[in-house]
């Protein structure tokens, strides 16, 4: 994975790189530079896959958030009312979970158009696996064990 800017790549590329590459490049952005490790010469192979998925629920006014009983990995709620201050809440909590979600929005929330990144304000879920595919698979599991009850009316169930 390759973002090229003078940052840390968004969206927690970092840690989908540590979950299916297991290295950390969170500690290279800073130690590298320094002389404290070195890049490897070859890209590392994986040891698995891993994958996040932002919610993506109908614009509108949230009425509710249903989640089933038996979603099969840890949920966490953002708090009424506070705004989380990073892009993906928790996620450093989450390292050691196969899997995890956080729901973003609570009733009375309004959900924006989808228009850029910077409206995946939702929540997310991410997951690791014994491949991508097992990865993406858990998520879109995950995305449709959470579901979001806008105003927006549709012939279809909001997500």
């Amino acid at each position: 994975m390759l973002e090229s800017h003078a940052r840390l790549a968004g969206s927690g590329a970092p840690e989908l790189v540590r979950r299916a590459f297991g290295v950390d490049l969170n500690r290279w952005f800073l130690t590298v530079p320094l002389g404290i490790d070195e890049l490897p010469a070859a890209s590392p192979e994986p040891v698995g896959g891993a994958a996040v998925r932002f919610f993506t629920p109908q614009p509108g006014q949230v009425r509710a958030v249903e989640v089933a009983t038996e979603v099969g990995a840890e949920v966490r709620r953002v708090p009424r009312g506070e705004t989380p201050l990073v892009f993906l809440p928790y996620l450093d909590e989450f390292r050691q979970l196969p899997a995890a979600a956080v729901i973003a929005k609570s009733p009375g929330d309004t959900v924006p158009e989808l228009l850029t990144v910077a409206d995946c304000v939702s929540g997310y879920a991410i997951a690791s696996g014994v491949d991508r595919e097992a990865a993406v698979a858990r998520c879109e599991e995950i995305d449709k064990d959470i579901r979001f009850l806008t105003d927006r009316r549709s012939d279809r169930p909001t997500k």
